[in-house]
């Protein structure tokens, strides 16, 4: 067990209330690199980073918000070589936002061009970028494509498949138009499949393939005018299962609670019987075990077959804002309070 304290630069330290937790988290291979997302608020993004475990330093990073809005995850390729991330020039100015996926190696960028481009996700081999567009000219939203080439000169810029788009209600009402927004957005680790969540905590899967819906999950009753409803969205590696972290009901406690849906067809499986709030989950890369990461400080270990708790771990490092499993399998990582990650080894 290793445990690393990530933290920026002082030139990405913006806020003197910046908090640090460790909201968001992936894993590489051999433990070389973390990805993370750094934030004083588990709804609000600050920082993104990329962090070099040998050097114990970070060797990518960048503000996510501007002017204290919400701003997207960014996104890791299987090897963290790749990062895709929306860059903001800020709303005073003239420049748009854009979608930039950088080689960390590198330092080589590719700009993809949308019409204002927001939610993203790329590919576990770093080929394909899927994102959310809002077209205000005729009230849409849509999902994406961009092919990526092997690899990024300086200067690239991408235009989206014109061949492939995925269009999304708006809504007419003003209700509708508030739940219809979208929160999380990934993409299966097979690149087959994708899941938006919004803030009612409905959430759509579609085949890449065909653009074809092929599971919509409801939304949770008693969130309506909540900032979230969907949190979290990970698929099993062969995207047959989807681990949904969403908002309780509002007669419940608050925080997030996880369930488990059969792709296609959207069923609702047995799941996780978590008691308490959790704010991540992970499926190993044999999608025999789901990690959950809880407000509490606990990690949970759970059997995928039977449902049955296997392990829990603790390491005392406050709460849990997220978990990864490496892609390898051999190792996981939780993310927590002030900067701190705990990685360990999968016991065989």
């Amino acid at each position: 067990m290793q445990m690393f304290q990530l933290g920026p630069s002082s030139e990405f330290r913006a806020a003197p209330d910046f908090g640090g937790n460790v909201t968001r988290l992936w894993l590489a291979p051999g433990r070389a690199r973390i990805g993370a997302v750094l934030s004083e608020d588990i709804r609000y993004n600050q920082v993104g980073l990329c962090w070099d475990t040998a050097a114990r330093r970070a060797i990518w990073e960048a503000v996510l918000y501007d002017d204290a809005e919400p701003y997207p995850d960014p996104d890791f390729d299987r090897e963290l070589a790749r990062v895709i991330y929306l860059v903001s020039p800020g709303w005073e100015s003239p420049e748009p936002r854009y979608l930039c996926i950088r080689e960390l190696a590198s330092g080589a960028e590719g700009r993809l061009r949308g019409q204002h481009p927001f939610f993203s996700a790329v590919t576990r081999d770093g080929g394909e970028v899927f994102a959310h567009e809002i077209r205000f000219e005729d009230r849409a939203f849509r999902l994406r494509r961009w092919h990526v080439p092997t690899e990024l000169a300086s200067t690239t810029e991408l235009a989206p498949d014109v061949r492939w788009s995925i269009r999304l209600p708006f809504g007419r009402s003003g209700d509708q138009q508030f739940n219809n927004v979208m929160t999380v957005f990934t993409v299966s680790p097979d690149g087959k499949r994708l899941a938006a969540g919004r803030r009612n905590g409905a959430v759509t899967v579609w085949n890449v393939a065909g653009s074809r819906e092929v599971a919509s999950i409801p939304g949770i009753k008693g969130t309506k005018y909540r900032r979230y409803g969907a949190h979290r969205l990970v698929f099993s590696p062969d995207g047959a299962r989807l681990a949904a972290v969403r908002d309780r009901p509002r007669d419940k406690t608050r925080g997030f609670t996880v369930s488990v849906w059969a792709v296609p067809g959207g069923q609702q499986e047995k799941g996780p019987k978590e008691k308490g709030s959790v704010n991540g989950a992970a499926f190993s890369p044999d999608g025999r075990t789901l990690l959950t990461a809880r407000e509490d400080g606990t990690v949970g270990v759970w059997d995928t077959a039977t449902w049955k708790l296997r392990h829990e771990y603790a390491w005392n490092i406050g709460k849990l804002f997220s978990v990864a499993f490496s892609p390898d399998g051999l190792t996981c990582a939780a993310g927590g309070e002030q900067g701190q990650v705990v990685v360990w080894d999968v016991e065989l």
